[in-house]
């Protein structure tokens, strides 16, 4: 293995992806996987998962599913239990899980917002809790929340998305300098706009597509893959000296005017 390899390696590591059926959360367990991690893959759709598994498994690929809400408090803490259960450490937690509920903003119904609440940072929070006292045990790991660019700028009709992306940005900082003493580093990766259900509706419709195409320099969607560089740069020896960091993969959307 060469200098770069072996920095980059995550081999004997095990790793928790929510979100891991499909899309980017899938792109980014396959990351892990091909970097030398077992890896968990958790999302609400077991058939997704099942799928996911039986495609990495032809390549001998160490995969493991595990159903769960992260909306769900008790799934959550099943979620850790299973993975604790199963492989016995938990060194790399990825929390991916994620969607955008739309309405006006004058007329945003209360179960979204506290439904996007559950989804996008008490869920998030409450798995870095638990997956963060056992790293603290062992003393090492690797907390990666996947944020948005939506965190820096806006969305139409996206209130709740916005505000609570930019809260587990935040999050991340806060929970990255108390954690820092027991060597586990908390950072974010903030997509753009990449090819997956979310951006689905805007990426078929022309109109849409052209709109969003032009205020991306690189001109072109992000794939899951993109992001591959960012996860094994923060969740590998690669990034030890990374904490409370935000690295944005957007195709330079944030720097166009």
């Amino acid at each position: 293995m060469s200098y770069l390899d072996s920095l980059f390696s995550v081999e004997g590591k095990a790793a928790i992806v929510t979100g891991g059926g499909h899309g980017i959360g899938k792109g980014l367990a396959e990351a892990l996987l091909r970097a030398g991690a077992t890896v968990v893959i958790a999302g609400r759709k077991a058939d997704k998962l099942e799928e996911t598994a039986a495609q990495f498994g032809k390549e001998s690929l160490p995969i493991l599913t595990c159903p769960c809400d992260v909306t769900d408090a008790t799934e959550r803490s099943n979620l850790v239990d299973y993975t604790l259960r199963e492989i016995g450490s938990i060194d790399i937690l990825v929390n991916n899980a994620g969607g955008n509920l739309t309405e006006d903003v004058l007329d945003y119904p209360d179960e979204y917002w506290f439904a996007q609440h559950e989804l996008l940072l008490k869920g998030p929070f409450h798995l870095s809790q638990m997956a963060g006292r056992h790293m603290r045990e062992k003393q090492g790991g690797s907390i990666i929340n996947i944020t948005s660019v939506g965190a820096q700028v806006t969305f139409a009709e996206s209130p709740a998305y916005n505000a609570f992306k930019a809260g587990l940005e935040h999050l991340t900082r806060m929970m990255a300098n108390d954690l820092a003493p027991h060597n586990i580093r908390v950072n974010c990766i903030a997509p753009g706009y990449v090819h997956s259900g979310m951006t689905r509706e805007t990426w078929r419709d022309e109109r849409s597509r052209k709109e969003s195409l032009a205020r991306i320099p690189l001109k072109r969607y992000g794939d899951p893959c993109d992001l591959a560089g960012a996860l094994l740069l923060l969740a590998s020896d690669a990034g030890a000296y990374i904490t409370g960091q935000s690295i944005v993969v957007d195709g330079g959307l944030l720097i166009h005017r």
